[in-house]
């Protein structure tokens, strides 16, 4: 909350505020205090607001989650993850939030007790261009937490904001004293941007180790996006150039989510490599998948989201009654890299082996579609119950 008072957006508005607070009330400091407690209850109020809508958000919503399981939840996760990097752009300044000039007009029309308060709910309004980061973030966290932790937070962050001008308001000689706005106001705007990825990284590590690539290959995309979003216009930009490259940058957006976000949990269940299962699986008939695959593979995530992920493949293993390996080739040393080189003499991954009885084998390498494994699945006869 206090650091809310020093960006860019804030900073120098402090001093036409509280001298506008102290010409009000004259030489009375009884009304400067009353005029003072007014402006920063009008701050409250605005924190009020964040927080009834986070109550709104929890209640609506716990129907369907459970707000306590969301960081176990592989989506929350990598939705947080995505919101970090984007607010963190946000603060580095690659794109903006603007507040309606008819706004921004009545920011110092207040008079009394009544516009003091309204004064100060206006003026925190008016600090979400570049707070906007930093309360959305706070939001996001306070999805997590119980209804009491997380109003209490969100409203000590509006004393936070509040209590610096209540100290001027009463003391404004101290305004003398303060820092001349500048460049020292956009750096620490910009540092807290840095953290705003720290944590990211902090979210990205809790996913399974199939999401982080392809996560981070969307974080990318989508910070492309946000900056054709932010930079590739103006002010002056025409509204129909605004509409077409900020709608070109949603599609891309929308379709490389779609094409690189795991969008479902695993329909096939996986069993990890095991040399001397998949040995006694083959001499006893049984029809044996095996998925060599690593972690920094691009290629082996395609074919996971388009053949692997498929509700129709995973029920044809099923009704085939097939054992699925997943190979993990990610590290050198791993059981399946080695026996991927040695046994199976292939050089590199995406590749499938599927083991048939009779001891016939086939093997699908590269970007293989659905169809070239349903192929090969449809010879086998149906597992008996």
């Amino acid at each position: 909350g206090l650091l809310l008072n020093v960006m860019p957006c804030v900073w120098p508005v402090i001093p036409i505020i509280v001298m506008r607070i102290w010409n009000q009330a004259g030489e009375n400091r009884v009304r400067s205090m009353g005029l003072g407690l007014a402006f920063c209850s009008g701050i409250l109020l605005f924190f009020a607001a964040i927080a009834v809508l986070n109550i709104v958000l929890i209640l609506g919503f716990d129907r369907v989650f459970q707000w306590g399981d969301l960081l176990r939840n592989q989506v929350f996760l990598a939705a947080m993850t995505l919101l970090m990097v984007v607010l963190g752009l946000f603060m580095f300044g690659v794109f903006s939030i603007g507040i309606p000039a008819s706004v921004t007009s009545k920011a110092g029309t207040g008079s009394g007790y009544a516009g003091s308060v309204g004064m100060g709910f206006l003026a925190a309004l008016l600090a979400t261009p570049c707070s906007f980061a930093i309360l959305a973030a706070a939001v996001a966290w306070a999805q997590t937490q119980t209804l009491g932790v997380a109003t209490f937070t969100l409203m000590l962050i509006g004393v936070g904001m509040a209590v610096p001008y209540l100290i001027l308001i009463l003391t404004p000689g101290l305004l003398s004293r303060l820092p001349k706005p500048g460049g020292w106001m956009e750096r620490i705007k910009q540092g807290l941007g840095f953290l705003l990825l720290l944590i990211a990284v902090k979210l990205l590590s809790a996913l399974p180790s199939e999401w982080r690539i392809s996560v981070l290959y969307y974080v990318v995309i989508l910070s492309f996006c946000v900056w054709m979003w932010g930079g590739w216009v103006s002010y002056s930009t025409t509204r129909g150039r605004k509409w077409l490259v900020r709608g070109f940058a949603l599609v891309i957006a929308v379709i490389a989510g779609w094409a690189i976000l795991p969008g479902q949990a695993e329909v096939i269940d996986w069993l990890d490599y095991d040399a001397a299962k998949i040995a006694t699986a083959a001499d006893e008939q049984k029809p044996v998948l095996i998925k060599f695959t690593a972690d920094w593979c691009s290629s082996c995530s395609i074919v996971e989201k388009f053949v692997y992920m498929r509700k129709d493949i995973g029920k044809l293993i099923e009704q085939k009654g097939v054992l699925a390996f997943k190979g993990d080739t990610t590290l050198g040393d791993n059981p399946a890299t080695l026996d991927l080189a040695n046994i199976y003499k292939e050089p590199g991954v995406p590749v499938s082996v599927l083991l048939l009885p009779g001891g016939r084998s086939k093997k699908l390498r590269g970007l293989i579609s659905k169809d070239d494994l349903k192929e090969v699945l449809d010879t086998l006869p149906d597992a008996t119950r």
